[in-house]
């Protein structure tokens, strides 16, 4: 039985279409950890393309499709951004492993945010230094990751980077859901001590409370 997911209680919709909003919602999805997840899904591709310019032609698709969304939620909302990902990936892809005509040649990945136009890049959220801080971020978010002892180490992943509930965490490693609610339990906490140590020696200005695994919602730093 899949546990409650607190976004089925009673949720105030943000604002979304104005600039401000945007950058809100953007920095609820927590572009580090989506950053994370567009680096593992490029696989091959990741050594002609950068996972940053994914990123950003993500964000862009996104701002320039948000007048389709429909609010369902935070949950919801980084779900909708992790498949507009998984195309931009997708075309990634298929540039990288097109071939010329008649040469014979791989065409080089064009990943940057070709589509953009004067006055719907997404405000604020694509500009080399908020992308850098996400890289610095996400590095900070990899390490305290790879620092889990190995039996956590998947389940936090998952759950904390994929957003899966407990249940599904559990049937994609094919374990009891006894171990895996023990596992984040025991893993959310040596997460967060670690990550708190990383933040605290870097520069990065961050929430007062450390993203934690086992409470469900979208993870922040």
């Amino acid at each position: 039985m899949h546990e409650a997911d607190p976004e089925q209680q009673s949720e105030v919709v943000p604002e979304f279409q104005t600039p401000d909003g945007w950058r809100r919602v953007i920095d609820s999805a927590n572009p580090a950890t989506l950053l994370l997840i567009i680096e593992s899904r490029l696989g091959i591709a990741a050594k002609e393309c950068a996972s940053e310019d994914i990123l950003q032609e993500t964000l862009i698709r996104a701002w320039q499709a948000r007048s389709s969304l429909q609010w369902q939620g935070y949950r919801a909302f980084r779900s909708w951004l992790l498949t507009i990902a998984d195309r931009c990936i997708a075309d990634a892809r298929e540039r990288h492993f097109t071939e010329k005509r008649g040469g014979g040649k791989i065409v080089s990945l064009n990943c940057g945010a070709s589509s953009s136009a004067p006055g719907i890049d997404p405000p604020g959220s694509t500009t080399p230094s908020r992308v850098a801080r996400y890289r610095e971020e996400a590095q900070i978010i990899r390490a305290a990751i790879s620092d889990l002892p190995e039996d956590v180490r998947d389940v936090i992943r998952l759950r904390l980077l994929e957003q899966l509930t407990m249940h599904d965490v559990a049937t994609r490693l094919e374990l009891p859901l006894s171990t895996v609610q023990h596992r984040i339990r025991r893993g959310a906490a040596l997460y967060q001590t670690r990550l708190r140590a990383l933040l605290a020696s870097s520069s990065i200005c961050v929430h007062d409370r450390a993203p934690n695994p086992d409470a469900g919602a979208v993870p922040k730093v």
